[in-house]
């Protein structure tokens, strides 16, 4: 049943409960494209689960660095130190963190959004049990690690995936080392999302 405002006033309340109203997701549906009107993300790093191998390239201080390198784009990605908050929960915190129930991906963006997709919240799931998986294969999980970091750092963003192979936003591609993320094209695209 379509829903038929009875005057304009009526109208205007609807469309502002409608873009109010909060929308959960793991990834954004197609119509919604997750945007942070303040240009502004402050999040927190919880290093429960964090491999000893991430602890020894620098552990938080690593794991900052990977996510502030959207900077570029003119975006604010503010740090607010270590918690103990859990990835994933949805508590109005966004939080950085591990977790061991990985099944196809490294990582996962998990977010609350209104409908008309202003964030709420947005956290950043690193799956744990991937990344030793990577290693047990001789794949270089640090490396990785970081395209997964700042992979879904550009979902936090709202940014899709890309097709051009050396983007942090491409799929389905093993890492190089030569690749320089996030690239410029993925900047050139956090740009445009967030202008001037």
């Amino acid at each position: 049943m379509r829903y038929q405002p009875v005057a304009a006033r009526a109208g205007w309340l609807a469309l502002l409960l409608l873009t109010s109203l909060p929308l959960a997701a793991e990834t954004p549906p197609p119509a919604v494209a997750l945007s942070w009107p303040e240009r502004s993300y402050r999040w927190f790093y919880n290093p429960e689960g964090e491999p000893e191998w991430v602890a020894a390239a620098g552990g938080a201080l690593w794991v900052r660095q990977q996510v502030e390198s959207w900077s570029p784009c003119g975006f604010r990605l503010e740090y607010g130190g270590l918690t103990t908050l859990a990835v994933a929960e949805m508590d109005g915190a966004n939080v950085v963190g591990w977790r061991d129930d990985g099944k196809d991906y490294s990582g996962w963006t998990r977010w609350r959004a209104y409908r008309d997709g202003r964030a709420i919240e947005a956290d950043v799931v690193l799956y744990r049990n991937i990344f030793e998986r990577y290693r047990q294969q001789g794949i270089d999980a640090l490396l990785e690690l970081k395209k997964t970091l700042i992979h879904e750092v550009g979902h936090v963003l709202g940014l899709t995936h890309s097709t051009v192979p050396g983007d942090a936003m491409t799929v389905k591609l093993r890492t190089r080392p030569e690749w320089v993320l996030p690239s410029a094209n993925d900047l050139a695209r956090c740009r445009a999302r967030y202008p001037g």
